[in-house]
């Protein structure tokens, strides 16, 4: 926030509902909204914007003005996509985004959009154009949005033909691009998932999960050491904001793993939406990360989904989740993985988890995990 509007808001009364002074400085000349338990001291138990309810939208910083919507900028193209912690958002209410073009431009405007820098790569070693880019984007996203096929099977299609564009355009150049995609065109879903659930070693998605979990499941006897570790030691780095404190809920790993993440109906259609959108927005691409480490992204955000549903149904002493739980997991992992300014705006966390995430085996390894193949 700039001065004026800190100075502005500092003229209203809101000693009864913040504890001194709102405002932290940035050391730039600008201000942070204060964050108790990592939540903005404006954001009230009913998850309301007390700066909005009390003077009025307009008053509201800029990127607060902008929620639930971000942008991204690929070449000379902006791109917009919702954040599914808004409430809204996951019951697919209210006007299509492509309908409210005036709020769009404003928004753009004001709060800006986050671009990419760098070349695309596939995996760190080779550059490919934006043309290219979209082909496999293309792939991806009709694989994703695919509601015959669980979306386990999708997630490692998906990883299964960004390793084979990995190892194929190292060995015979840029060519095998057209090549590969070209060989999965009549193939299935489950034909590719199964070869990419080859090599996974479990043993290295728990520390990734681990990071990005923090402390929702500090009570989790396999993930809370490690968690623990990244949550307290690594905290002057930023990355003590990787929790959402929106799960209430805690249980052991042995009753998670006896819960059944099995999305129907309407929990289904949110789910996938929220895995396509984020995909077909851009975000994934974001940071300049590679494709494997952008989709790696989208794979953690997946089970992490998966986990915190289960976590609330096995906290209930449920053995199925049920469409809240898919939700709040949801709202969890926007905040979690999709959405987490750390990727974008502090470079030392962001090459930490980049580095996380770009095994090409990451996928196959996750799915190893969930289903228990660890000790």
């Amino acid at each position: 926030m700039d001065a004026d509007r800190v100075a502005q808001l500092r003229r209203h009364d809101w000693s009864k509902w913040v504890e001194g002074d709102p405002f932290v400085p940035d050391g730039k000349g600008g201000f942070f909204l204060k964050m108790v338990d990592g939540r903005c001291v404006f954001l009230a138990g009913d998850n309301r914007c007390r700066i909005h309810s009390e003077l009025r939208y307009d008053d509201k910083p800029a990127s607060c003005r902008a929620f639930p919507l971000h942008f991204a900028k690929i070449g000379e193209v902006a791109l917009a996509r919702l954040s599914f912690y808004c409430p809204a958002v996951c019951a697919n209410d209210g006007r299509p985004i492509d309908e409210q073009g005036r709020w769009l431009q404003t928004t753009l405007k004001e709060a800006g959009d986050v671009g990419r820098t760098a070349p695309f790569s596939l995996d760190g070693r080779v550059a490919i154009s934006a043309a290219e880019v979209q082909r496999i984007q293309e792939r991806i996203v009709d694989w994703l949005k695919d509601p015959f096929r669980p979306m386990e099977d999708r997630m490692l299609a998906c990883a299964q033909l960004l390793r084979t564009l990995s190892s194929r355009t190292a060995a015979t150049g840029k060519r095998a691009i057209d090549e590969v995609l070209q060989g999965v065109k009549d193939r299935s879903v489950e034909e590719v998932a199964r070869d990419g659930r080859r090599d996974g070693s479990p043993s290295g998605a728990g520390a990734v999960l681990s990071l990005f979990l923090g402390q929702d499941t500090a009570t989790l006897s396999r993930l809370s050491r490690v968690g623990r570790f990244f949550h307290v030691r690594l905290a002057a780095l930023g990355l003590c904001a990787l929790y959402s404190g929106s799960m209430d809920a805690a249980a052991r790993w042995s009753a998670l793993r006896r819960v059944a993440f099995t999305p129907e109906g309407g929990s289904d259609a949110l789910h996938t939406r929220a895995i396509v959108s984020k995909v077909r927005s851009g975000r994934w691409l974001m940071g300049d990360m590679s494709l494997v480490t952008g989709f790696n992204l989208v794979v953690v955000g997946y089970y992490v989904i998966h986990i915190l549903a289960c976590l609330r149904a096995a906290s209930m002493g449920r053995s199925t989740c049920d469409d809240e739980d898919v939700t709040r997991a949801v709202q969890a992992a926007d905040l979690l993985v999709f959405e987490h300014a750390n990727l974008i705006h502090n470079p030392v966390s962001f090459r930490f988890i980049s580095s996380m995430l770009e095994s090409t085996d990451l996928c196959a390894s996750m799915a190893a995990y969930v289903k228990g193949s660890s000790r």
